[in-house]
C-alpha cells in the first residue's frame, strides 16, 4: 500500500512539474511590456473562481488548502504576500526552482498575456510572453481565421446569424440595425487585433454552447449584475456576490462548467428578472 502511494505522490509530482505551453522547446522566456512608458508591476497571487487565492501548490493549488504538513515538506511556499515584479525584458527560467514554482500563478495574472496577441485584446493586461517563432505562426493562422470570417459576414451569413454574432460580441441593440450596419459592425471586429477567431466562432452555422454562454456575459455585465470589483475580481451580484474569476475567459469557462449549472440558472433568472422577460 506504502508503494502504492509513493508512486501516486510520484505521478503527481511529475504532472505539477509539466511544462506549459510556452516553455515548450526552451528553458527561458522573455517578458515585455506592451507600451513602451510601462512602469514595474509587482503582482501577487489572486483570487480564482473557487474564493481562494490560487498559488499553484499543493492538492488543488490553494493556498488556503495547504497543510503544515504540506509547508515542511516545501522548499518554497508561496503565499498571499508573495510577489514577482514584471519588467519589460525580464527573463523567466525554467531551471530555476523559485521561477518555477511562481509561474504557476504568475501566468494566471490578468497583468500578464501568454501572447502579445492576447495582450493586445486584453483591457488588463501590460505584459505579455514574446515568442517571435510563435508570434509569426499566429499571424498566419489569424490571417486565415480572419479571411473566412470575413466571408462567412459578406456571402453566408443570414440575418438572424448576424444579429446574434453582434450579440455575441457585445453590441444589444443588434436587432435595431439593418443587414449593412450588421455586417460592417462585424467586419471591424474581424480585423481588430486579437478578434478574428472570437468573430469566427460567432457567425458560425451553430450556437454552441461558448456562443451561448458569451452572450449571456455580455448581457449579465450590460445590466451591472456582472462586475469588476477589487483586486480585478468579477463577481456576480454585487461586491459581495460570487467571485467567477480575473478574466472573462474564466468566467465562461465557470459558466460552462456543468457543476455550476445552478449558479448560470440564478443569473439567467436574475437577467429576465431585471430585464422583465420570462427565463428561456
Amino acid at each position: 500500500m506504502e508503494t502504492i502511494e509513493k508512486s501516486k505522490t510520484k505521478a503527481v509530482e511529475r504532472k505539477e512539474d509539466a511544462r506549459p505551453p510556452e516553455f515548450e522547446g526552451t528553458d527561458e522566456i522573455l517578458i515585455q511590456a506592451k507600451f513602451r512608458d510601462q512602469l514595474p508591476v509587482t503582482l501577487r497571487p489572486c483570487f480564482d473562481s473557487t474564493g481562494r487565492v490560487y498559488t499553484g501548490q499543493g492538492p488543488t493549488g490553494h493556498y488556503e488548502t495547504l497543510s503544515e504538513e504540506d509547508k515542511r515538506s516545501m522548499n518554497y511556499v508561496i503565499t498571499p504576500e508573495t510577489t514577482v515584479v514584471l519588467t519589460h525584458d525580464k527573463v523567466i527560467s525554467w531551471l530555476n526552482p523559485v521561477d518555477r514554482a511562481n509561474w504557476k500563478w504568475v501566468r494566471r495574472h490578468p497583468y500578464l498575456a501568454l501572447t502579445k496577441e492576447k495582450a493586445d485584446s486584453s483591457r488588463d493586461a501590460v505584459f505579455f510572453v514574446h515568442n517571435p517563432v510563435a508570434e509569426a505562426s499566429r499571424r498566419v493562422v489569424a490571417s486565415k481565421v480572419r479571411d473566412k470570417a470575413r466571408y462567412i459576414i459578406q456571402y453566408e451569413a443570414s440575418r438572424e446569424v448576424l444579429v446574434r454574432a453582434c450579440k455575441v460580441l457585445g453590441h444589444l441593440g443588434a436587432d435595431t440595425l439593418i443587414d449593412s450596419q450588421l455586417q460592417d459592425y462585424l467586419l471591424q471586429q474581424a480585423d481588430a487585433p486579437g478578434m478574428a477567431q472570437m468573430v469566427l466562432d460567432a457567425v458560425s452555422r451553430e450556437e454552441s454552447e461558448l456562443v451561448k454562454a458569451k452572450i449571456l456575459l455580455s448581457e449579465l455585465q450590460n445590466y451591472r449584475l456582472v462586475q469588476r470589483g477589487d483586486g480585478g475580481l468579477f463577481r456576480f451580484g454585487g461586491e459581495k456576490g460570487a467571485p467567477l474569476g480575473h478574466t472573462e475567459d474564466m468566467i465562461l469557462s465557470f459558466m460552462m462548467d456543468e457543476k455550476n449549472h445552478d449558479t448560470v440558472l440564478v443569473m439567467k433568472n436574475a437577467l429576465a428578472e431585471r430585464k422583465h422577460i420570462p427565463v428561456e
